[in-house]
């Protein structure tokens, strides 16, 4: 394998472990502070937010499990990334401008990942 190859491999596993870790960090604080989650959804306009966040909680997890497998990573990356542009556009919607960095850095991550893994995954 040349180095070229080994360097693209480490940044890929790195995307793929960076964003898997803020996605369980994201869904343990919306375990531990379900309630307090739930009241942003709700202050959002969302009608049900306790099984928005017991939705989100599953999906991050799920998610996470698939970045960390290179068959499956480009899938879970394109599912996150889509549920991480509904979350901008719910920020965008609310006015939230400060909180606007919160998506970008996962949805960053998530584009590289989709696109290093597509050929190797289910999508590719």
């Amino acid at each position: 394998m040349s180095t070229r190859v080994l360097a693209v491999e480490a940044a890929l596993w790195t995307c793929q472990a960076g964003a898997a870790w803020i996605f369980l960090k994201s869904a343990r604080h919306k375990v531990y502070d379900f309630a307090e989650v739930g009241e942003e959804f709700r202050h959002w306009g969302y009608a049900r937010p306790a099984e928005v966040t017991f939705g989100l909680v599953v999906l991050w997890i799920l998610g996470s499990a698939g970045l960390l497998l290179p068959k499956t990573a480009s899938l879970a990356a394109v599912v996150l990334g889509v549920a991480m542009l509904v979350a901008l556009a719910t920020l965008v919607v609310n006015r939230e401008w400060r909180r606007l960095h919160e998506p970008l850095l996962p949805a960053a991550l998530l584009v590289v990942v989709a696109i290093g893994r597509w050929e190797q995954g289910m999508l590719g």
